[in-house]
């Protein structure tokens, strides 16, 4: 980090007197003692498992005055955080001079970066007087400007966040055993895309046996609980014999599943989820000319092709944060303005880059940066499959955090506008905030303009 940014990052957030989760302040740091290291320690892993973030070393955080720092080396830093956690979090130090009543004094700033997997604590650390500072198996966050153990909707946001399950029922906890092979599940995320699906047995039993892998019954006994044989069931998880309708209402009953699952799409027991209140009503709030929709055949699969437009300029945004070229003729609104973006000096390509980056965390860390994994998704049917294991309130939020407007063109047409493209453009960051009750979004102050 140049000398420039890190005191421009000081100063945005000491001029702001207040600590965030994204950002702490420290009158100094001293790495003397075993309470001083630990507690450093614990700030690394918790700004890395949250997402990264600053510490700024010189400022009383009681009433905000400056003080001089004496220098540690990164080095040493490094060497205290690998020596007792066994690992190392990536970060970077800088010291600057900054102007006072009396003169100069010297200051500083440590920038975390994000981990790419959960970070736990790998022992107890215990202060000088044998207090407890963090636990062995302790997964720390960031939560009402402290580092502090995770509590159960931290965890439930790092497990979407590093793409773990996040179950929504009893049937969708990603299980591949439910599935014939990798194309199938490749397929049946395609099909709750485009709205295809066909009522038959062997669509059928691909629910069936979702259901009993996870009900955890026997094959004996779960034949008896849904009232049919043995062989009967057999036929049903094999695809050989399409159950009936009585058969389908009494395990919808048993196991509180909504009727209509068995009659559309699913991707590892879960509907499209734009079908559930809030995360619809996030994407149809975002439409200028909702009479438009009155033209539209299949409305679910033209929601199911805009939730992949979405993911795929998400992911688009991400190369354009990490990657150092990118081939704008990817994105209409980028190759307007090409010329200015590449006029742009490297280091203010940078600071508008990692402004954006702080600015729309959620939004980039629904990439998890594989081209193509194992089972053939690219990053962004990655980014859609992700989405299935994840609460209906967080991906409303998503989608009013990146969707601007969109305009219905004809019946099968669209065009979106995305509020990150719209500042890169602009080269300008503002800040905001986001109304969980109403899913807008309000912008404040400008962030950086450049």
């Amino acid at each position: 980090m140049g000398e420039k940014l890190a005191s421009d990052i000081f100063d945005k957030y000491f001029n702001l007197r207040k600590e965030s989760n994204s950002w702490d302040y420290k009158r100094e740091l001293i790495l003397e003692s075993k309470t001083n290291k630990y507690n450093l320690i614990k700030d690394f892993l918790a700004f890395s498992n949250f997402g990264g973030g600053f510490i700024l070393l010189g400022i009383d955080e009681r009433d905000f005055s400056l003080y001089n720092q004496n220098p540690i080396d990164q080095a040493t830093i490094g060497d205290i955080i690998e020596s007792n956690l066994g690992f190392n979090i990536p970060f970077e130090i800088s010291y600057f001079s900054k102007e006072v009543d009396q003169g100069y004094i010297k200051v500083g700033i440590i920038e975390i970066y994000p981990s790419k997997k959960i970070m736990t604590c790998p022992k107890d650390f215990h202060s000088d007087k044998n207090k407890i500072i963090i636990g062995v198996g302790d997964i720390l966050t960031r939560r009402n400007t402290k580092s502090t153990k995770v509590n159960t909707e931290d965890l439930e946001k790092l497990l979407s966040k590093f793409n773990n399950s996040n179950p929504q029922n009893n049937y969708s906890e990603g299980k591949l055993a439910i599935y014939k092979d990798s194309k199938q599940v490749l397929d049946s995320l395609w099909n709750c895309i485009e709205n295809k699906f066909d009522f038959n047995a062997e669509t059928l039993s691909i629910k069936f046996r979702g259901i009993f892998f996870h009900s955890k019954h026997g094959k004996g006994d779960f034949a008896n609980l849904i009232g049919v044989s043995v062989e009967l069931l057999d036929g049903i998880l094999l695809g050989n014999t399409l159950p009936n309708m009585e058969v389908l209402i009494r395990v919808s009953k048993i196991f509180d599943i909504n009727l209509n699952f068995f009659f559309a799409p699913d991707y590892f027991g879960r509907t499209q989820f734009w079908k559930e209140d809030i995360v619809r009503i996030s994407i149809l709030k975002r439409i200028d000319n909702i009479g438009g929709l009155k033209q539209i055949e299949d409305i679910e699969r033209t929601l199911g092709y805009i939730i992949y437009e979405v993911a795929k300029n998400i992911v688009y945004f991400h190369n354009f944060i990490f990657e150092e070229k990118m081939n704008y003729s990817l994105i209409a609104d980028l190759k307007v303005v090409q010329e200015k973006l590449e006029s742009l000096s490297k280091e203010q390509m940078n600071n508008l880059k990692r402004e954006l980056s702080h600015q729309y965390y959620k939004i980039i860390e629904q990439v998890t940066n594989e081209p193509l994994n194992d089972r053939g998704f690219t990053n962004i049917e990655l980014v859609v499959s992700k989405w299935y294991r994840t609460n209906d309130a967080y991906l409303a939020r998503i989608f009013t955090e990146s969707i601007k407007r969109i305009e219905i063109i004809d019946n099968i047409n669209f065009k979106i506008d995305f509020h990150f493209w719209d500042e890169v453009k602009n080269l300008k960051v503002r800040g905001r905030d986001y109304d969980p009750n109403n899913l807008v979004l309000k912008f404040t102050d400008c962030k950086i303009e450049l």
